[in-house]
């Protein structure tokens, strides 16, 4: 065999082994897996050692290609995917300049390219962050910058408070980008939503009148396309005109929803998303790529550059005739792995057609689940199902409390390993969670959840054990 033809067949056995395992986890806890697993570093290992090291890792780890893996925003086993990420890492690559990776730098212009045709950020620019929590951190520091840009040299001392704006279902990296910024969580407005989870306009204009009013300097607003519990979409084109008047920032949350975009059926969700500033977009959610592949998009084309570049780095950023194309310029990061890869090389694998049909596909699973669960006698929904998030819970018999039932249920089925299944609660009621992410579910895989769930809810019923 050749090196292509041995990583491609590496790649192939383990996406049996997501696939095909019988268990989503081989369940212990901290104290016995570390019983299990010698963990401790000091001695040299032989290389016999580092191949049972390396089953002991397979085995203990979650299957998260696995068809009963519907717990978190991320999951599948994307082929060649994983062989982009793979490849990224045997270059051993970084993506500060254009010399040290110029294939790889070429790939993340001509991502984020794509991805700006769907946003309509005609003129715009992106790049690849660590993670969605920190799209929605820079986002918000072009935010500031746009607004003030002499603070990047004068700081904040002795100016009004700035003050910023999100749903109160909004995820929490936006609080963690307030404390990072130095806004503070006292100038990060919870803005009220709907019974469906989605921002109220006028509940927004409220909020930013009131802050004027208290001698604050509104400047930021994140709009989340798909929260993380109910799967609600912010109403953008609202938001937008609101956030023109008052001359802020308009950021959206893609990072679960974001890739929805693809589906010209679903696309209406993003109405008005051309309006805004920034966009955040995780491929390594709905698009099924590895871990981590997020992207910010912005629709002004240079504040990347003036509000993240630094001096001082002569050392790295040289004149030349490529200058241009250095990335790390507009990073936050100084050492950035390649994670433009795997997307590209997936992209190219499926295409936009496929892609667009795989969307499609999940959303008629989320609805074939609600109506699943809605004629189920021992269902029943939380929450409408608006997109791919699925609130649920089993009714609990009289006498018995619905939320330690259902989280009875859920934690059998983790350590039993029959399923992977998270939850929140709506309302001070516990739901199941179940989200759908993985391209390759059918609704065989999904009757076979809700058959195991409704199974282990009668045993735990009739035994008593919650």
């Amino acid at each position: 065999m050749t090196e292509n033809e041995l990583l491609f067949e590496l790649i192939r056995s383990f996406k049996n082994i997501h696939e095909g395992a019988d268990k989503v986890l081989e369940h212990h806890s901290p104290q016995a897996l570390r019983q299990l697993v010698n963990l401790t570093l000091g001695p040299k290992n032989n290389s016999d050692e580092i191949a049972s090291l390396i089953n002991d890792y397979i085995k203990y780890s979650v299957k998260t290609g696995h068809k009963q893996y519907v717990n978190q925003l991320f999951g599948g086993y994307n082929e060649t995917g994983v062989l982009g990420d793979v490849l990224a890492t045997l270059m051993n690559t970084s993506m500060y300049t254009y010399e040290v990776s110029p294939m790889a730098t070429l790939i993340e212009k001509e991502v984020v390219a794509k991805m700006n045709s769907y946003s309509g950020f005609a003129n715009g620019d992106g790049i690849f962050t660590a993670g969605g929590s920190s799209s929605n951190n820079l986002a918000m520091l072009c935010a500031r910058h746009q607004k003030y840009p002499d603070m990047k040299t004068g700081g904040l001392s002795g100016r009004k408070p700035l003050s910023a704006f999100v749903s109160d279902q909004a995820h929490y990296s936006f609080q963690k980008a307030s404390y990072a910024l130095g806004l503070g969580s006292n100038y990060l407005v919870s803005v009220a939503s709907n019974e469906l989870g989605q921002m109220i306009p006028e509940a927004l204009e409220a909020a930013i009148e009131h802050s004027k009013a208290r001698g604050e300097e509104p400047f930021f607003i994140a709009a989340t396309a798909g929260t993380t519990e109910l799967g609600a979409f912010d109403p953008i084109e609202p938001l937008a005109h609101i956030a023109e008047k008052h001359q802020c920032w308009l950021h959206v949350d893609g990072s679960w929803g974001g890739s929805l975009i693809l589906s010209q059926k679903h696309r209406h969700l993003f109405s008005g998303i051309q309006k805004a500033q920034s966009f955040a977009w995780n491929a390594h959610k709905l698009m099924n790529a590895p871990l981590t592949a997020s992207v910010l998009l912005v629709a002004n084309p240079t504040i990347l550059y003036e509000a993240v570049s630094a001096d001082r780095a002569d050392y790295l950023f040289h004149d030349h005739e490529d200058a241009s194309f250095d990335l790390g310029k507009k990073s936050l990061q100084c050492g950035r792995r390649n994670d433009a890869l795997k997307v590209w090389l997936a992209w190219k694998a499926i295409g936009d057609e496929q892609y667009e049909k795989n969307i499609n596909h999940l959303m008629e699973l989320a609805q074939y689940c609600a109506a699943f669960v809605e004629a189920h006698k021992d269902l029943e929904l939380l929450s409408p199902v608006q997109t791919l998030n699925i609130n649920f819970r089993f009714k609990a018999p009289e006498g018995i409390d619905a939320n330690e039932l259902n989280l009875a249920i859920r934690n059998q089925l983790l350590h039993e390993g029959q399923a992977m299944v998270n939850y929140c609660h709506l309302q001070g009621r516990l739901s199941i969670r179940l989200v759908l992410v993985n391209h390759q579910i059918q609704k065989s895989d999904l009757e076979q959840f809700f058959t195991s769930f409704v199974s282990t809810a009668k045993k735990l019923v009739a035994e008593v054990k919650i």
